[in-house]
């Protein structure tokens, strides 16, 4: 009886890293637009001086090519974000939900991070410079997509080979979007 109790009670510990996650998720979104841009604009700033360095453009078209980083490490951050608070909301429910299927594991991962995502831009409407907006649900639902996508794909080595080389694909993409394009 002591030792059923004793793994009931180890099975909870996957929740701490759900809960603190959202906890940071919510610190993010308290962060007024100027304490927000604090976090981003230096980012920013290092992967345009980094492109810099091959592009030599102009000061508008490095103007031009900041802005459109400014929205991918912006946009990036929130597919991150809820990226990774879907991986451990898999492994939760998965841990917490006793012999549930991968399928159902995922519909329960989902429909939490979508509430929690709807949820976090409420909270933005109450907040200095910020906006909730649908949008932005919708971006972080790409990234929690693309988080089960991944781990679906890491089951097997095929798999992990493709995952792989689509992220590599991608990558390469942005890095090329960066180099070529005439800002």
């Amino acid at each position: 009886m002591a030792r059923s109790s004793k793994k009931k009670e180890k099975k909870y510990i996957y929740i701490i890293p759900v809960i603190l996650w959202m906890t940071f998720i919510f610190y993010m979104s308290a962060k007024t637009g100027e304490g927000s841009s604090a976090v981003s604009n230096p980012i920013t700033d290092l992967i345009v001086d980094i492109f810099q360095r091959a592009r030599h453009d102009t000061a508008p078209a490095v103007d031009r090519m900041t802005g459109v980083v400014e929205v991918m490490v912006r946009k990036g951050a929130h597919m991150t974000e809820y990226g990774i608070l879907m991986a451990l909301l898999v492994l939760a429910v998965k841990k917490n939900c006793g012999k549930i299927s991968a399928g159902w594991t995922y519909v329960w991962s989902t429909a939490i991070t979508f509430a929690y995502a709807c949820s976090d831009e409420i909270h933005q409407l109450f907040v200095a410079d910020r906006a909730g907006k649908g949008s932005d649900v919708l971006i972080d639902m790409c990234g929690a997509v693309i988080a089960l996508l991944i781990i679906s794909g890491m089951k097997s080595t095929r798999g992990r080979v493709v995952t792989g080389f689509l992220i590599g694909i991608v990558l390469v993409a942005a890095a090329m979007f960066l180099l070529l394009w005439p800002f």
